[in-house]
């Protein structure tokens, strides 16, 4: 198993995809940055336990797994990556996410799920529904116990939710689905 990639890892020029799943790895290289065509990152199973800044540098970013680590925290340079299309961060402690992470343009897929503090990300799910009209896919914890109601009043037409294995014992407030309506097209 790894401990650290080498410097020279940023001398792949050409590299698209880099899969470190299931080492010991706490910090990365800064040569990393240097990865410009690089649009996939995959390290879970890792020993960050801080999120590795230098993802955030890169530009070509659009898929991110970082899912069974020991991240408390997401800085808010985690906004720089603009094609970010998936982010995967289950399993960590995390905290919070950045407020900034709903703008990011082509975010579709954001898993938070085995997370400690399930009560700090609920409002990011909302917002994120709100600001990307409904493109997001959310995976939250199960133990999500109430999506509160947007102080809005205004919940984006649903196209899909999915409550599995929920224990959660109330969604939000009654009379919250009368404003969900699907609009048609004629």
């Amino acid at each position: 198993m790894l401990c650290e990639l080498p410097d020279e890892i940023g001398d792949l020029e050409h590299l698209t995809w880099l899969d470190v799943t299931n080492n010991h790895l706490k910090v990365l290289p800064t040569s990393l940055t240097k990865l410009a065509k690089l649009s996939g990152f995959i390290a879970p199973g890792n020993s960050f336990n801080c999120f590795p800044n230098e993802v955030c540098h890169l530009r070509s970013l659009e898929y991110l797994d970082l899912s069974n680590n020991s991240i408390r925290y997401l800085p808010d340079t985690i906004c720089l990556c603009q094609r970010l299309e998936e982010l995967c961060l289950d399993d960590n402690l995390i905290l919070s996410l950045p407020r900034h992470i709903v703008y990011l343009p082509h975010l579709n897929w954001l898993s938070a799920k085995g997370n400690i503090d399930t009560s700090l990300l609920q409002n990011v799910a909302l917002h994120v529904t709100a600001t990307n009209k409904g493109r997001v896919k959310l995976i939250m914890p199960t133990t999500l116990q109430c999506v509160h109601q947007p102080s809005h009043d205004y919940i984006p037409p649903l196209k899909e939710l999915a409550l599995r294995r929920s224990m959660g014992h109330k969604l939000c407030s009654p009379g919250i689905f009368t404003t969900c309506t699907a609009r048609r097209s004629s």
